[in-house]
């Protein structure tokens, strides 16, 4: 007397599932990755959005490559500031005054602007230097 096979235990349910869920299909798979790639796109045109309101973007063009390569122009610029700004503390042995470092970095601003690295007008407000609308 032969013996019946043994029931298929229900999380087995689909011999080609993994486990235990039913594998997509191609067009599921497509669906997938046309949702994935529309999240990444939505994601980078939000963070470009969010550099160009940092920067001064009068009369420019607003591309993507645009605004990257104005927001590395105004990284670099900040970066020499900082450099120049220790160098006159270094210079004065730490007595440089609030607005000795201030007026440089309006005159960097300034300097910024006319090169157009795309970086906006500054005011000062309180301790800190802000750039106008500042986020």
């Amino acid at each position: 007397m032969s013996m019946p096979p043994p029931p298929t235990p229900p999380q087995m349910g689909n011999a080609n599932a993994i486990g235990g869920k039913t594998p997509l299909t191609e067009q599921q798979k497509r669906e997938n990755h046309v949702k994935s790639e529309q999240k990444r796109r939505n994601e980078i045109r939000i963070g470009c959005e969010r550099l160009a309101s940092l920067l001064d973007m009068k009369g420019q063009g607003k591309s993507e490559a645009r605004i990257l390569e104005l927001t590395v122009q105004a990284i670099k610029e900040q970066l020499a500031l900082k450099e120049a700004i220790k160098q006159h503390i270094e210079e004065t042995r730490g007595q440089a005054s609030v607005n000795a470092v201030d007026e440089m970095y309006r005159e960097a601003m300034e300097d910024a602007k006319t090169n157009n690295y795309g970086i906006g007008p500054v005011e000062r407000r309180g301790s800190r230097i802000k750039k106008e609308d500042e986020y």
